[in-house]
């Protein structure tokens, strides 16, 4: 058994691709910086590596600079961050062995963009005015920046394509792969901040926050992970774009989302106020039904680059 100090030590799942191109918001190509130099080895015997975790041990981590691009701000549009393409091992290399996030694969990602909060309801309100569909319950905790729940996965496809014909622009859900890789932050530990404890990071059932087993928080109320992105741990489940499989074999190695023709769950990513913290894990999956109106899951947005 390997603790997950051990394992951050010689399993790194995130790299950049050295030596490709990304290209910016406005489709300017530019370098990608050089990675940087592999974590050494801590001194003394090394334990083997299980092998899901071997699987990735000369993948280095990005600096947080060398992940993404300066926050796009379109005024019809949220806030979003433009991450590199980048290589990574997606999934929990020390998980048992029927863990729907195993076994670990090698992925690699083209640049996207995606948001640095959830889409709040002030974001999603207009939506609604626009259009008279649903109104989502806020469960009278309020609306304005907390994130807004009570969306079902279909619903969240109609604001995504109304969302694409006020701004000119194609969003999206991210796929899973894109959120994981994401909400990681460059953390090679379970959590964007490591091993430790999420007091003062994120609000779940068992957070210590004035939150906690209570309501969502207001949209940045803690601090972004190195990525520049907020709330990946906890607040709201996100809804992603893949339909849900108790796998990861044959999953696409390009990180496009999974799509069954016949779909009975759609993934949700990130736990929530009335989740475990165990549930924030970056590795961590659930799954709902794309009909599904709960307190509990939100929302955040992607784009490809250029698009």
């Amino acid at each position: 058994m390997f603790d997950e100090t051990t394992i951050a030590n010689h399993f790194n799942p995130l790299a950049p691709l050295v030596g490709e191109p990304y290209l910016t918001d406005t489709a300017q190509p530019v370098t990608a910086a050089p990675a940087p130099a592999a974590n050494p080895p801590p001194a003394g015997d090394v334990p083997a590596l299980p092998a899901d975790a071997a699987l990735a041990q000369s993948i280095v981590l990005p600096s947080p600079a060398d992940a993404v691009a300066d926050p796009v701000r379109d005024p019809n549009g949220p806030e979003m961050v433009v991450i590199h393409p980048a290589r990574f091992a997606m999934g929990d290399p020390i998980g048992m062995s029927d863990s729907d996030a195993r076994p670990v694969r090698a992925v690699q990602l083209d640049g996207y963009l995606i948001g640095v909060n959830e889409v709040t309801f002030n974001e999603y309100d207009r939506f609604v005015h626009a259009t008279n569909a649903r109104r989502p319950n806020d469960f009278g905790w309020g609306r304005g920046s907390r994130p807004v729940v009570d969306v079902s996965w279909e619903e969240v496809q109609t604001y995504l394509k109304w969302l694409s014909q006020q701004t000119g622009h194609t969003y999206r859900l991210p796929s899973e792969a894109e959120w994981e890789y994401a909400a990681r932050g460059s953390s090679a530990s379970s959590y964007w901040w490591g091993a430790g404890s999420a007091e003062n990071r994120a609000v779940c059932f068992d957070c210590g926050t004035r939150w906690d087993r209570v309501s969502t928080a207001p949209a940045g109320s803690f601090a972004a992970n190195p990525f520049g992105l907020r709330d990946t741990a906890g607040n709201a489940y996100e809804w992603v774009a893949d339909c849900y499989r108790p796998t990861y074999h044959d999953a696409p190695a390009s990180g496009a989302a999974v799509e069954d023709a016949n779909c009975q769950y759609r993934v949700v990513r990130g736990g929530s106020f009335s989740s475990p913290s165990s549930a924030m894990r970056s590795h961590a999956r659930n799954r709902f039904a794309a009909t599904t109106h709960v307190d509990m899951i939100g929302f955040r947005v992607a784009r490809s680059v250029g698009r």
